[in-house]
């Protein structure tokens, strides 16, 4: 391995280590998304709660607090709370029009899982977060703290995926 590689690899891991964002993508999009977002806080005229143990997420939970925002019978924006054998993981998805433009992802490790903590969030415990940022339900731009890399495609999926199954269990239980 040459010494450009090794530096490279050795800057990233401390960077990522000392909480620097690691980002991937086009941030031009970033700013419209964020205008979005804003409107979708601001556009609510029915908020719905939800406490379930069915499994709505592809990784393995053992019970989801669901929060679902709609203006006008329409969702804009669920998040999804929910307890993992590793610790808690929280999901904002944020719909404009009835497609996704952003989502919101944090995972806070139980004490007993520590040992390899790479970032610690406000409240000073080991996690992660990720934000991804969708134009024409593609995802265009992506930032972490807390991971080494950028998300695999099939994880993108996963979490898209997440998202209509939580969206489906609201608009049943309506």
């Amino acid at each position: 391995m040459n010494r450009s590689v090794i530096l490279l690899t050795l800057i990233l891991l401390s960077t990522v280590s000392n909480g620097q964002e690691l980002v991937f993508g086009d941030s031009t999009v970033v700013n419209s998304i964020k205008s979005k977002t804003s409107k979708i806080y601001e556009s609510k005229d029915k908020t719905s709660f939800y406490l379930t143990k069915k499994r709505l997420r592809k990784v393995k939970t053992y019970g989801t607090n669901i929060i679902a925002h709609s203006k006008k019978d329409t969702i804009n924006r669920i998040i999804a709370i929910s307890m993992t054998q590793k610790g808690q993981l929280g999901t904002e998805w944020y719909y404009w029009n009835n497609e996704l433009i952003y989502v919101y992802e944090s995972f806070e490790y139980f004490e007993e899982q520590e040992k390899n903590c790479k970032w610690k969030n406000f409240k000073n415990l080991c996690a992660w977060e990720s934000r991804y940022y969708f134009v024409n339900e593609k995802l265009e731009y992506q930032k972490h703290k807390g991971k080494l890399s950028s998300i695999r495609n099939d994880l993108i999926n996963e979490l898209i995926k997440d998202g209509n199954s939580i969206r489906s269990y609201v608009v049943e239980h309506k």
